[in-house]
C-alpha cells in the first residue's frame, strides 16, 4: 500500500489520478469495509487475520489495517482531491476517514474511543490479543480538524473549507492558528467562522473561507 504514498506529495500529476482510483478504491484490492489493508486483497499472501503463513504474529503487514498508514492514505486522498479539485476523490476521502474513525470505537460504542495496533479489514475488529488499546501512532485528530472541520493552515494564511461529511453539526473552538484563536461551527449545510471571538464569515459546505 505504500505505492500510494506519492499522492501524499506534489510529484503526481493529473495523469496519475486514474491509477489511484482504480487500485485504492477497488474492493478487490484495497477498498475493504474498513480500509485500508496493508497488502492488497488479491496478494497470494494476504491475510485479514494477524497471521503470516499460518502463524499468529505481533505485527503482521500482509493485510491488517494500521492506523498509522491509514493516516498517511487519508492525507493522500484528501490532498489529491483538493489539489485537482476532484469530487470523486473528495467523496472517497470522506468515506475513508468516516470508516477509519468509526473503526476506532471499541465494538462500535462511541463512548469507548481507543486505538489498537492493527485491525481486521473486513470486520474492523481490533488486535485485542496484543493488549494495547492506546497505541494511536497516527494523526486522527489532525484529520478531524483539517477535513471534517476544514481548518487548513498554509504558507499564505488559513483555508477553512469543511469536506461534505454526513454531520448535522459540530463546533471546533479555541484553535490557535498563526497567533489567532479560531472557532468554526457547522449547522446543517452551513458553517460560520470566528477569529479571536469576533464573528467574521459564514458560508456553505463546499465553499471556502480564506483568512490571511
Amino acid at each position: 500500500m505504500v505505492c500510494f504514498y506519492p499522492y501524499f506529495t506534489d510529484i503526481v500529476s493529473h495523469a496519475h489520478l486514474p491509477g489511484l482510483k482504480k487500485h485504492l478504491c477497488n474492493p478487490e484490492e484495497f477498498w475493504t469495509p474498513f480500509p485500508t489493508p496493508s497488502s492488497s486483497v488479491d496478494d497470494p499472501l494476504f491475510s485479514a487475520e494477524p497471521e503470516w503463513r499460518g502463524k499468529r504474529m505481533k505485527c503482521p503487514w500482509n493485510g491488517r489495517v494500521w492506523p498509522m498508514t491509514n493516516s498517511h492514505l487519508a492525507e493522500a486522498l484528501a490532498q489529491t482531491a483538493i489539489r485537482f479539485n476532484d469530487e470523486e476523490l473528495q467523496a472517497a476521502a470522506v468515506a475513508f476517514i468516516t470508516k477509519f474513525i468509526r473503526m476506532m470505537f471499541f465494538e462500535g460504542d462511541p463512548r469507548r474511543p481507543n486505538c489498537f495496533e492493527h485491525y481486521h479489514p473486513f470486520t474492523g475488529k481490533p488486535a485485542i490479543y496484543r493488549g494495547v488499546d492506546d497505541y494511536q501512532h497516527s494523526w486522527v485528530n489532525d484529520l478531524i480538524i483539517k477535513y471534517i472541520c476544514g481548518v487548513r493552515p498554509h504558507d499564505e494564511g488559513v483555508t477553512i473549507s469543511p469536506f461534505p461529511f454526513k454531520l448535522k453539526e459540530f463546533v471546533l473552538d479555541d484553535v490557535m492558528v498563526r497567533g489567532v484563536k479560531l472557532k468554526v461551527e457547522r449547522n446543517g449545510k452551513k458553517f460560520r467562522v470566528w477569529r479571536n471571538g469576533e464573528f467574521i464569515a459564514k458560508s456553505e459546505i463546499g465553499q471556502t473561507v480564506e483568512l490571511s
